[in-house]
């Protein structure tokens, strides 16, 4: 009995441990990179200023419009993030903006539209591992590998 309490505080020792370091540990590091935006997304991103990290959240419907990184109604904003896609006959995945040069793609799930995600700077979708890549190690339309 004495080694199940022991084994159970242990592990609600670390979940609280890992609880607190996901807010702040994950993601970029403010305190090694200039003052900026990071991890830009349609729906959220991380300013970092003086070596402290803020994250931002789209409200609702709202989605980012890089120009001046707020977030408006989709229909204020430019292609990708403000615009929506049909899901009601895909199957759930991401698929490539292919219009964006696949610098970006969508998330389709139970027939509905989830938003776009932009992929880092000089990365393509790959739609073969569900993620983004460099476009040398992605087939054509989005990359480049042969």
């Amino acid at each position: 009995m004495k080694l199940l309490v022991l084994v159970l505080t242990l592990i609600a020792a670390n979940l609280i441990v890992l609880q607190q370091s996901t807010a702040t540990d994950v993601g970029v590091d403010c305190s090694t990179v200039p003052d900026g935006y990071y991890e830009i997304s349609c729906k959220s991103f991380v300013q970092c200023k003086n070596g402290k990290k803020y994250q931002h959240y789209c409200k609702g419907n709202t989605v980012l419009d890089k120009r001046d990184m707020k977030c408006k109604d989709p229909d204020d904003v430019p292609k990708p993030c403000g615009e929506y896609r049909d899901c009601s006959k895909r199957k759930d995945g991401r698929y490539p903006d292919l219009d964006n040069k696949c610098k970006s793609y969508f998330t389709c799930e139970n027939g509905h539209f989830m938003g776009h995600n932009l992929c880092p700077a000089g990365l393509v979708f790959s739609k073969k591992l569900q993620l983004c890549d460099w476009p040398y190690n992605v087939k054509p339309p989005c990359g480049t590998k042969q």
